[in-house]
């Protein structure tokens, strides 16, 4: 390995040690571990930025002759930096951006002395710029360094930095465009050359150049604007100094947008959203704005910390999902040191939205909903081939990216919410804040959140069988989850033990590891004559199963990492799960990440009291309940057909996120049983389902947010299994609709399914009426569910592909055609419609989508839900090798996953059907 210019950045982890160019990992102390980094994709820390100030001028709507060219940005960036260490060299990152060497400079700001910029050299694999000099810097001495530089503004690209978007106007059908920024995790350096990581945090100052039909947003608040006397036209808007931030937190936006600002008297700051002027006077802005003011008071009461910036501004971006968290924006309260830790930030995040929306608006029961949205899809996840630890090292920015997943995010958020749990609110929060005032101003590694939660919990008086971070780190820094579980040894005692979960294809594996965690369980002993004392069981990473006396070994038991039984808190006002022997209830706390496993016996007891009374159970553990058994079986650790007992009590099942969780697991037994090339399988489910769902449907009353939602994906169900009710009503809509045409009669919550069900079952009349209904109305949702319910249409397929692929004429935007598209690949006319034009003329969808192939991509990412029999699978791999050449061969993995779709048909398809047809 050639020489390095500098040594290794030193940076201490946990358990790790950074030895020349290996790290060695010494898990326990045994058995030391190597593996090779590649190249140290890190900064020398011999200067440390302090200021920033950038000048820059995005130009996105055409070329300005002697200012700049259309989609580029020229700059000019001065940072003010201390040198650490004495050096002759400057390394600062840049990607993409053209520098003009001839104005940099590097001048002492003690005496003014310029210093002679000998050369400048370029490592492209690691982004670095290299500042050679012809003396050395001294240290503890402050230099400036100025730089011009014209960085790309590239359409239609969030992954460049700075990059702008189109949308119309629908009031003039004007195209218009916007620019902004998305720096998270490496990309600051497209936009400034900067010092693009985590650790270096800095003030910035930023003026942006616009000209006057443009306004522009920065960070801070607009503190003045001058007119650029050199160019007329243009003006230059300065906006405050930031606070000292990481580079990945500058952000600036340039647009036509208006705003709608919250009331002053729901937070102290200005809370402004930003975003077309047609979507601000429908109210959309006001409505979030309020929200965002109301959730910004509540945090600040809930953790004692003061948000610390003058405003808070949020901006929509066309076609963009996801938002960032920039400072000014929405922020976040801590930065993380570097991105093995980026889970700090996403983590907390994820948990914290969940809780905020549970206490500001409670009818969406959000916290319940998190079980369903993000810890079950992170059991998934991490029980897969793409598992990671979420503390994960990172050197170069393909790792880093491998951080940004559903491990760092949604398991992450599992993760916190389990801290919560065993910790109580009151030593939680507690920690939180000691990890704020000890940190703050700084840069953070996790285990100084956790030694911040230990002290807390010491200071508190919790007595825990092992301190927080060693608790922490069996979760954060192993991959994979424990299965728990609980048997009745005899009649005497339960039994809990933990292994680590693996799915069936690896399960046989002789390779396996075994991986054991620290897992909390705190339980309350309850009679019925007094109110209980509480007790806690762990079961230990080095510790073997744990045994507890039972009372009556005829009653049943939940374990579950989620509230059950009666809805009782203790003093930290942390929701238990109520395990009923007799007179004894045994009531578990704990909001683990991991799925249980009850023997038969335990198992049938749970079903038996579902039947009976599921409300004994709340929400939340059902939702774990039912998904840890779909899980089961489908991961053959059961027979699919003891999954299927827990369905049977449905029918009296009133809550969205148990329903959310239940129909997640059965859509790919409804995607697959296409009711025309499966008749017999489809009968099964429609005749076991549709009766549970219309009972559920029946009882639900009221129209708080958790009802409508849940009406809304029943009544969904209820149609694609053709339902007469459904058809009924979406047929006396239909004729209301037609008799007054300018009075939608269809509910808006509703309106997607009715709007389907009306141009399946209305032929070509009702077809020709919503299309026409499209092309009036100017709002954008109501287009999206105008487009798409098009593609339901039993006939008119081959008309309506015609018609999206011909904007002009038909008039249906681009932004609609790729759901219209995967809407017509569920039916077997639709898919043959698409699959032959494809065929025959794949230039014509390159040409649509302007030669973006991931379009295509994503046009058919449906098809891995749906395709399943040899058959279908055999006319897809027909498509894929047609269209390799001009296709780029893009649509091959689709086929690989479509291709393991026949291999789970095979082993399920006669177990689920035959229990579905006799329990019917």
């Amino acid at each position: 390995m050639a020489e390095k210019p500098w040594p290794i950045h030193q940076f201490w982890y946990p358990e790790k040690v950074v030895i020349e160019d290996k790290v060695v990992v010494i898990p326990d102390g045994n058995n030391a571990l190597t593996q090779d980094p590649g190249p140290d994709y890190r900064l020398p820390s011999t200067v440390i930025p302090l200021n920033y100030f950038l000048q820059i001028r995005p130009i996105i709507d055409k070329d300005y002759p002697g200012i700049g060219n259309k989609d580029t940005a020229p700059g000019f960036v001065r940072v003010t930096v201390s040198c650490a260490n004495s050096t002759n060299k400057i390394v600062m990152h840049q990607k993409f951006l053209t520098i003009n060497e001839s104005s940099i400079q590097v001048k002492s700001t003690s005496n003014g002395a310029v210093l002679l910029v000998v050369n400048v050299e370029y490592d492209e694999p690691r982004n670095f710029i290299v500042i050679n000099l012809a003396s050395q810097l001294t240290e503890n001495q402050i230099y400036e360094i100025s730089i011009e530089f014209t960085a790309n503004v590239p359409p239609n690209d969030s992954l460049r930095g700075l990059y702008s978007e189109k949308y119309v106007d629908p009031r003039t059908n004007q195209t218009k465009v916007m620019a902004a920024t998305q720096l998270e995790p490496l990309r600051a350096r497209q936009v400034l050359v900067c010092f693009d990581e985590p650790t270096y945090k800095a003030t910035f100052d930023v003026v942006i150049g616009r000209t006057e039909n443009f306004t522009s947003l920065g960070n801070g608040p607009l503190v003045g604007t001058q007119p650029d006397l050199q160019n007329p036209g243009w003006f230059w808007d300065t906006f405050n100094t930031t606070v000292k931030m990481p580079s990945y937190l500058l952000s600036l936006a340039v647009s036509e947008y208006s705003y709608s600002e919250a009331p002053n008297d729901l937070y102290r700051l200005p809370v402004r959203v930003y975003g077309p002027q047609h979507l601000v006077e429908q109210g959309l802005a006001q409505l979030t704005a309020d929200s965002s003011a109301k959730l910004l008071q509540y945090f600040e009461t809930k953790y004692g910390i003061p948000h610390n910036m003058l405003k808070v501004d949020s901006i929509s971006v066309p076609y963009k999902r996801g938002a960032m968290e920039n400072y000014g924006l929405i922020t976040y309260g801590y930065q993380h040191y570097w991105w093995s830790d980026i889970w700090l930030n996403e983590g907390f995040v994820t948990y914290v939205s969940y809780e905020a929306m549970r206490t500001l608006w409670p009818d969406f029961k959000m916290l319940d909903y998190m079980v369903h949205d993000t810890v079950n899809p992170a059991l998934i996840y991490d029980a897969g081939p793409s598992s990671h630890p979420i503390h994960q090292e990172a050197y170069n920015a393909e790792q880093i990216g491998v951080n940004m997943d559903t491990i760092g995010y949604s398991k992450g958020g599992a993760v916190v919410r389990m801290m919560i749990s065993f910790l109580g609110e009151d030593a939680f929060y507690k920690g939180i804040r000691l990890y704020h005032d000890r940190l703050y101003d700084s840069v953070a590694e996790q285990d100084d959140l956790f030694n911040a939660l230990d002290a807390a919990a010491e200071e508190s008086g919790l007595q825990l069988p092992r301190s927080v971070i060693e608790t922490l780190h069996t979760w954060t820094l192993q991959k994979g989850f424990p299965l728990v579980r609980v048997n009745l040894n005899g009649s005497d005692y339960l039994v809990f033990s933990q292994e680590t979960w693996q799915n069936s294809d690896v399960r046989n594996e002789t390779n396996n590891p075994q991986t054991t965690w620290n897992i909390p369980v705190r339980y309350l002993v309850q009679t019925e004559q007094d109110s209980g004392s509480e007790g806690s069981l762990w079961l230990l990473q080095d510790e073997g199963p744990q045994s507890m006396p039972v009372q009556n070994a005829n009653s049943w038991i939940l374990t579950n990492p989620d509230a059950g039984g009666k809805h009782i808190k203790n003093k930290n006002n942390s929701y238990i799960i109520n395990m009923i022997f007799s007179n004894v209830v045994y009531t578990f706390i704990t909001l683990g990440f991991y799925r249980t496993l009850y023997d038969d016996q335990l198992s049938n007891r749970i079903q038996e009291q579902l039947e009976r009374n599921n409300s004994v159970f709340p929400s939340p553990a059902r939702v774990r309940l039912l998904d840890d058994q779909f899980t089961l079986g489908f991961q053959k650790y059961v027979p699919i057909q003891s999954s299927l007992e827990f369905t049977r009590y449905l029918g009296d099942e009133t809550e969205y996120a148990v329903w959310s969780s239940v129909l997640g697991n059965l859509g790919k037994i409804r995607n697959f049983y296409n009711a025309e090339e499966l008749p017999a399988d489809y009968k099964a489910l429609r005749d076991y389902l549709l009766p549970r769902i219309e009972s559920s449907l029946n009882s639900l009353s009221g129209d708080d947010a958790a009802t409508i939602m849940l009406r809304s994906s029943l009544l969904e169900w209820s149609c694609t299994m053709n339902s007469t009710t459904c058809i009924d009503s979406a047929s006396s809509y239909f004729e209301q609709w037609m008799s007054t045409p300018d009075t939608n009669p269809v509910p808006t919550d509703y309106q997607s399914t009715y709007y389907c069900e009306m141009v399946e079952q209305g032929g070509f009349s009702a077809f020709s009426f919503l299309h026409d209904k499209y092309r009036e109305t100017t709002s954008r949702h109501q287009k999206g569910r105008l487009g798409t319910a098009l593609a339901c249409s039993r006939d008119s397929l081959l008309t309506l592909l015609v018609m999206v692929l011909d904007t002009e004429l038909y008039g249906i935007e681009k932004v609609d055609s790729i759901p219209i598209f995967q809407r017509m690949l569920q039916s077997v006319d639709g898919r043959f419609n698409v699959f032959a034009l494809m065929e025959t003329s794949p230039e014509l969808f390159l040409e649509y989508y302007e030669n973006d192939v991931n379009s295509l991509v994503q046009i058919l990412s449906p098809l891995t839900q749906i395709l399943a029999t040899e058959e279908q699978v055999a006319e897809f791999e027909t498509l894929v090798q047609e269209t390799q050449g001009t296709f780029q061969g893009a649509l091959n993995s689709t086929l690989d996953a479509v291709k393991q779709n026949v291999d789970w048909l095979n082993e399920f398809r006669e177990p689920i059907t035959s229990w579905l047809a006799s329990n019917a």
